[in-house]
C-alpha cells in the first residue's frame, strides 16, 4: 500500500504538496509548518490542524512535547501614571475625540483589508476544492504508467469506462501528445462551487523516466496548485 501523501497550507496560505510523512516531520524541524499550519488528504472531509493529526503522523505528538513553553511575562516595577488632561480641554473630550480619529482612520482601512482577505480566501478555498478533483485522477494515472512500463510504449487505450471518469470531468483522453510525450488530458465538468471551470483542460504527461508526472491547465493559476501553474 503507498504511503499517504499530504498537501499543507504554507505561511502565505497557499497550497503546497504533495508530500510524504517523513517531508512533513523535516518542515516542522525546520520551522516551515506548526502546529496550527492546515494540512489535507485524500479521504478527509476538509483541512485540518496538525496538532489535530497526532493518531495519522505519529512523530506530531513528540514534536509538540518538545515545542519550547514562553516564559512567564515579567512584572512591571512601577505602575504608570496617566499623565494630567492638558488645560483647556476636559478628559471626556479629549477621549471622544480619539474615537472619532480612530473611526475615521479604521472605516477606510477594514474596507481595504476585506478586498484583499475576501478574493484570497475564495481563491484559497478553490484552490482546495480544485485538488480534491486533481487527487481524484490518481487511479487514470496510475493505470497509463503501467501501461506504460509493461508495454513499453504509450497506451492509446486503457480500457477506461464512462464510470472510471473521475468526479468533477467529463471527459478523460489518453495517448501520446503532440510533443511526444504520453499522459492524459481530463476536461472538466460544471462543478458547483468552482466557477467558470466547465470544459477546461487539465494535462498529465509522464516524465523523461516514465515514473513522476507533470502537470499543467488552461484555468487561471490563482487557483491551481504550484506543480500545475503554466
Amino acid at each position: 500500500m503507498s504511503e499517504t501523501m499530504w498537501f499543507y497550507a504554507d505561511a502565505s496560505r497557499q497550497q503546497q504538496g504533495p508530500v510524504d510523512s517523513d517531508t512533513l516531520a523535516q518542515l516542522h524541524a525546520g520551522g516551515r509548518i506548526d502546529a496550527r499550519t492546515l494540512l489535507w488528504r485524500e479521504g478527509l472531509s476538509g483541512w485540518q490542524a496538525l496538532a489535530t493529526l497526532a493518531d495519522e503522523l505519529p512523530w506530531v505528538r513528540d514534536a509538540l512535547a518538545k515545542s519550547p513553553t514562553p516564559p512567564p511575562m515579567p512584572m512591571p516595577n512601577a505602575v504608570p501614571v496617566p499623565a494630567p488632561a492638558k488645560a483647556g480641554m476636559s478628559r471626556g473630550a479629549g477621549c471622544a475625540l480619539a474615537v472619532g480619529v480612530a473611526v475615521v482612520v479604521a472605516v477606510p482601512l477594514l474596507g481595504i483589508l476585506a478586498a484583499i482577505a475576501i478574493p484570497a480566501y475564495q481563491d484559497y478555498t478553490h484552490r482546495a476544492l480544485l485538488m480534491q478533483h486533481i487527487v481524484s485522477a490518481q487511479p487514470v494515472k496510475l493505470r497509463i504508467a503501467e501501461a506504460y512500463q509493461r508495454d513499453g510504449a504509450c497506451p492509446n487505450d486503457i480500457g477506461l469506462q464512462s464510470e472510471d471518469v473521475p468526479d468533477g470531468f467529463s471527459e478523460v483522453w489518453v495517448g501520446r501528445f503532440e510533443d511526444g510525450t504520453c499522459g492524459a488530458q481530463f476536461t472538466f465538468d460544471r462543478i458547483e462551487r468552482l466557477p467558470k471551470v466547465e470544459g477546461k483542460k487539465l494535462w498529465f504527461w509522464l516524465d523523461e523516466s516514465g515514473t513522476g508526472w507533470k502537470c499543467s491547465s488552461d484555468l487561471e493559476n490563482r487557483i491551481l496548485p504550484a506543480n500545475c501553474r503554466g
